[in-house]
């Protein structure tokens, strides 16, 4: 209730408006944290190269190489470790999670019935726009070389339709699902024939998607996984890994 005697709320709020302009909005830079870039160039390294599995990691060559301290390095470490990627035996060492070859078939197959479902959902919804950038990115993966390359073209093709079915929850799952299998994947990467394989089936999902057909984008989606560790076992079979 507003008595006689005094300016209303509302009146007070217009002048100190008047008098203390403020813009509309603050324009804040996005910034990333020591920690966080930390453990994406670890994560990075680990799944993509050069670090191989069960080789060590020193905090302060780490630090000295990213040029900050050894606190962000070490907290990142521990986040590596909870993704699995890195093990750390305290006062002895810290290195590389062997990869677990039991684990792989499972993840796989796992991945399979997902990617199998995100294509399913982004068949009706994707745009002109969107699939144009799926053909430009299997062209480039037909002329690339580079197995790092090659690798990062993969992961943003079967990306662009993750995002395009509209489901967060499946999208963060997969993103799980690939990062631990990113280390299995390198192999095939580094064989041009079984990327040719490859993108044979990623020209099948696409042109499944062209018709808008998301039980055949489905299917497609999940034998590109599945075949992909027949195709990759071989290798790491022979290594005795």
């Amino acid at each position: 209730m507003v008595t006689a005697a005094g300016p209303s709320l509302a009146a007070t709020a217009r002048e100190r408006a008047e008098h203390v302009p403020l813009p509309p909005a603050l324009q804040r830079p996005a910034r990333i944290s020591a920690r966080d870039t930390a453990y994406e160039q670890l994560r990075d390294w680990i799944t993509l190269g050069p670090l191989e599995p069960g080789e060590p990691i020193l905090d302060t060559e780490i630090a000295e190489l990213l040029g900050m301290s050894r606190t962000p390095v070490r907290e990142a470490l521990l986040r590596l470790a909870q993704d699995g990627l890195v093990e750390t035996f305290p006062g002895r060492q810290t290195r590389v999670a062997p990869l677990r070859l039991d684990r792989a078939p499972h993840l796989f197959a796992i991945g399979g019935a997902l990617d199998a479902l995100a294509a399913e959902q982004a068949a009706p919804r994707l745009s002109a726009a969107e699939l144009s950038g799926l053909a430009q990115t299997l062209e480039q993966l037909g002329g690339a070389g580079d197995p790092h390359d090659l690798q990062t073209l993969d992961e943003r093709f079967h990306a662009i339709y993750y995002q395009a079915a509209g489901n967060q929850p499946l999208v963060d799952m997969l993103r799980g699902i690939t990062l631990e299998l990113r280390r299995f994947d390198r192999a095939g990467f580094q064989d041009l024939a079984i990327m040719a394989a490859a993108n044979d089936e990623h020209a099948a999902i696409l042109a499944a998607f062209r018709d808008r057909d998301g039980a055949a984008a489905a299917r497609t989606a999940r034998q590109n996984w599945v075949r992909s560790w027949t195709r990759v076992e071989p290798a790491f079979r022979a290594r005795g890994r």
